[in-house]
């Protein structure tokens, strides 16, 4: 009987140790932000820091703000700073940090046919070409859960407070006429106005640590 005991005693104390988190761990990991680098360092059986980096070079890319096509470069990328809680002294973990970086985006629109700004219609040889950069950048606090340590790691996060913004310009014979610089101030504000509706932006990340 006490031979039968022993085996599941044993297996109970083999997964305990195997279950006993790394002190440092680091890895590649994918996310939302790219390819990147994490890394996480436990202080006590419940309690670690972390940090991770990632960095996505969009290259070109076609995108449409407010009837206007524009095609150009965007990046995204950034770094996180987080203090994570484990409650049961696993790789489960509920944290909150830092997050620093962002979306860039710098595009060029040349109309074909009027176009309208800030509530005004002018005509494609009035205004020539849009030229359009938009951005949100951090730092802002991001708040995360999921899987992380050594092996396996995964993540699920949100992070809030961007500051959004958008400049243009256009480069038409009319670009110093006071109406035309009025109504692109007004475009301006109407898309700094659309990037304030999205409170939240979602961060996820999936990758592989080696402990140590």
């Amino acid at each position: 009987m006490h031979r039968v005991l022993l085996v599941p005693l044993a297996l109970l104390l083999a997964l305990t140790v195997q279950a006993q988190p790394a002190r440092f761990s680091i890895g590649p990991q994918l996310s939302t932000l790219g390819i990147g680098l994490s890394g996480s360092y436990r202080l006590h059986r419940n309690l670690s820091v972390s940090a991770e980096a990632n960095i996505l070079p969009l290259g070109t890319v076609e995108f449409e703000e407010d009837d206007l096509s524009y095609e150009g470069d965007g990046q995204a990328g950034g770094g996180l700073l987080l203090v994570n809680l484990h409650p049961g002294g696993g790789n489960f973990s509920v944290g909150a940090g830092l997050f620093v970086g962002g979306y860039e985006l710098d595009g060029t629109a040349t109309p074909s046919e009027p176009v309208e700004l800030g509530g005004q219609t002018y005509l494609p040889g009035e205004v020539g070409n849009v030229v359009g950069e938009f951005w949100a950048r951090g730092p802002v606090p991001i708040f995360m859960l999921g899987w992380r340590g050594r092996g396996f790691n995964f993540g699920v996060g949100v992070t809030t407070g961007y500051d959004a913004r958008a400049e243009l310009t256009v480069t038409g014979p009319a670009a110093t006429r006071q109406d035309v610089r009025e109504s692109v101030a007004r475009e301006q504000q109407n898309i700094e106005d659309g990037f304030k509706k999205v409170p939240v932006i979602p961060y996820l990340r999936i990758g592989w640590q080696f402990g140590f």
